[in-house]
């Protein structure tokens, strides 16, 4: 049996032990936090649990918006198999998400994302404003357009992360409180040192994946070079009262309609990695959600919440190969890992059972 030692227990880390172990691995999960399902520092909390595949292309250039796309698309049927595996099944809210044209560039910018998401199989639609005001999105004076993609779907990010957390240990997966300080060869397998307090055996493995947040990893970072590029982006949210019809992107600012009412964010903060909230910023992202769906200036800010994101420095994720043979990195998922978890477990099984 393949011995694997999983490093981080956010969403991306859940989803790799929870597959390898599916398997058959013999998987261990090292994370700090106790409560890594419900820790609102971690980086799925500076996300609103959007599926994106189209609308996070806005502004790409038409070969990048492409290559996205496409890997959005897959990332969304990995997200189909994943909730359907779950006991019981994580749940997709099928809102589907308008992308407005609020400034003459985001409108400029509607077609080129409608014709790439369509070359590449992905039913949108550029709807007018009165089409608009009719679907329930009443938006302001200054949208002109929108570009509507009904197929993308928003997770409940508390609800999945208990779930992957479940699936995970009845799958037979070792979770142990603590972090890895370092990776190293010994023998024909691996030894994790662990990050806790006294004298703590390593855990011995055939191959390791680091899917940690953010740094400092110091050691680690050493073994597994990869790391050593992860840059923390703060993001900062906030609920407020109201409704929303669909998930809306606009100009600074996204709303994602949930029961208890309608999240607003999330700021893009390089180099910040404290979960401090900033009451200005709140009061900026409000206005700005304010400014495009004018329906929700009575809705009040009900809660405020910050996260962390583990940055690449192109903010494409780093899924491979690093460090020692046998290690892997999975992490620097930027905005997406979200989106990407599950396609990031499936690819990390491939490659440690030798299928990619």
């Amino acid at each position: 049996m393949t011995s694997v030692c999983i490093i981080g227990g956010g969403a991306v880390g859940l989803s790799c032990a929870w597959r390898l172990a599916q398997r058959g691995a013999q998987v261990t999960l090292l994370e700090p936090s106790p409560h890594a399902s419900t820790d609102h520092t971690a980086a799925a909390w500076a996300a609103a649990g959007m599926l994106g595949a189209v609308s996070e292309s806005l502004g790409d250039p038409p070969a990048i918006a492409a290559d996205r796309i496409a890997l959005g698309l897959r990332a969304v049927a990995a997200w189909a198999r994943a909730a359907r595996d779950l006991a019981p099944p994580a749940p997709l809210f099928e809102v589907g998400t308008i992308t407005l044209g609020d400034t003459p560039a985001r409108d400029a910018a509607l077609d080129t994302l409608a014709a790439a998401a369509l070359a590449a199989g992905a039913f949108v639609e550029v709807v007018a404003r009165a089409e608009l005001e009719r679907r329930g999105a009443p938006v302001a004076g200054h949208v002109a357009r929108g570009l509507a993609a009904p197929f993308e779907r928003l997770g409940d990010i508390p609800t999945t992360l208990r779930a992957l957390v479940a699936a995970a240990a009845t799958a037979g997966v070792r979770f142990r409180t603590g972090g890895a300080r370092g990776v190293e060869r010994r023998g024909a397998g691996l030894a994790v040192a662990e990050a806790a307090a006294g004298e703590v055996a390593p855990v011995l493995c055939d191959a390791v994946v680091a899917a940690p947040g953010v740094g400092p990893h110091g050691r680690l970072a050493q073994d597994i070079p990869a790391l050593a590029v992860l840059a923390p982006t703060k993001g900062q949210m906030a609920l407020l009262g109201g409704t929303a019809p669909a998930v809306l992107r606009a100009a600074g600012v996204y709303m994602a309609p949930r029961p208890e009412g309608v999240a607003i964010g999330a700021t893009m903060e390089p180099g910040r990695a404290d979960f401090s909230v900033d009451d200005d910023v709140v009061a900026r992202l409000r206005a700005a959600a304010i400014h495009a769906a004018p329906w929700l200036a009575d809705a009040p800010v009900v809660r405020s919440w910050a996260g962390v994101r583990p940055m690449s420095p192109d903010g494409a994720p780093l899924i491979g190969p690093s460090g020692p043979a046998g290690c892997y990195v999975a992490a620097g998922h930027s905005r997406n890992g979200w989106l990407l978890a599950p396609l990031t477990a499936e690819s990390i099984a491939d490659l440690i059972f030798g299928a990619g």
